[in-house]
């Protein structure tokens, strides 16, 4: 049985929601659903929901904001983990580089996020919402499309432990600053935002990561395909995972940064003063919290 349907009533969860599962009305609704049924079953008393833009609606933000295919193809350069400071970004950065841009590209979370209230709201429920430049937890400073996490300032600002609703709904991709202006995080930042919630909720025992595919697979696409049921994060991370077939950065199925999150998370729970927490990658449509490839400590 999962470890998500036995969980500590004291202890919480975070449930991650992939823009390639919400393709569509029909998809907000067979979610919604899907989570409500969960969290009846569900002991936490807590379950954090971060939401993803609907598929493709971030791009066509990008292409509302740019007047050629130069300017998109540079702003979509901009926002690549790694691909800020390269040489030639700086026309870019001085035309793309304001809170408004970052805002405008926001957009497509916080509707993503307001269609599942809607949702959930029409069933009885009644969730929180954590939107970024209202009440976000997550701190972070810098760049605007790519801003660097405080997680210092976060954790002193952290207002999670005086909520009160049992679902919160949590806008993914971004953060905000000290001044609470709305700032990205990079593409692929709303598996970072699920992995970041674990490091400020100390009570947060699994997180679980719902996309279009099972899990993580060894030789992928090969006549060798095989699925992973369990690794460690750091076997992910490490070069030596591509001896296995595996793809050491993992990038199309989770951000390397959430890797590097779920190390020093677990890492700081080593004394026995924090449970360690277990991430969960699984089939959007698979009965949650079961299946799937478990990334362990």
């Amino acid at each position: 049985m999962s470890p998500a349907i036995n969980l500590p009533v004291r202890e919480r969860m975070v449930i991650k929601i992939g823009g390639s599962v919400l393709n569509g009305n029909e998809a907000y609704i067979c979610q919604a659903k899907r989570i409500i049924e969960f969290s009846e079953k569900s002991l936490a008393n807590r379950i954090y929901i971060v939401i993803s833009a609907r598929k493709g609606h971030t791009d066509e933000l990008i292409d509302e904001l740019c007047q050629d295919e130069e300017e998109k193809k540079g702003l979509r350069k901009l926002l690549k983990v790694g691909n800020y400071n390269d040489e030639g970004n700086e026309n870019y950065i001085q035309k793309f580089d304001h809170h408004y841009v970052a805002s405008y590209l926001l957009k497509g979370e916080i509707d993503s996020v307001k269609r599942f209230e809607k949702e959930f709201r029409r069933r009885g429920i009644y969730p929180e919402t954590l939107i970024q430049g209202v009440n976000f937890p997550i701190i972070a400073n810098g760049k605007y499309l790519h801003a660097n996490v405080d997680l210092e300032a976060s954790k002193q600002t952290s207002h999670l432990n005086n909520l009160s609703a049992r679902i919160v709904l949590v806008s993914g991709f971004g953060a905000q600053n000290h001044y609470g202006e709305k700032v990205l995080l990079g593409r692929n930042a709303s598996d970072y935002v699920a992995a970041l919630l674990g490091k400020l909720d100390e009570n947060v025992r699994e997180v679980i990561y719902l996309k279009d595919v099972d899990g993580i697979f060894e030789n992928f696409k090969t006549n060798d395909e095989k699925m992973i049921e369990r690794i460690r994060a750091i076997d992910l991370l490490n070069e030596a995972g591509k001896l296995n077939g595996i793809k050491g950065d993992c990038s199309k199925v989770l951000d390397k940064r959430c890797l590097e999150c779920m190390l020093e998370c677990n890492g700081n729970r080593v004394n026995g003063t924090r449970n360690e927490i277990i991430y969960r990658i699984q089939n959007c449509l698979g009965e949650i919290g079961k299946g799937g490839t478990l990334i362990l400590p």
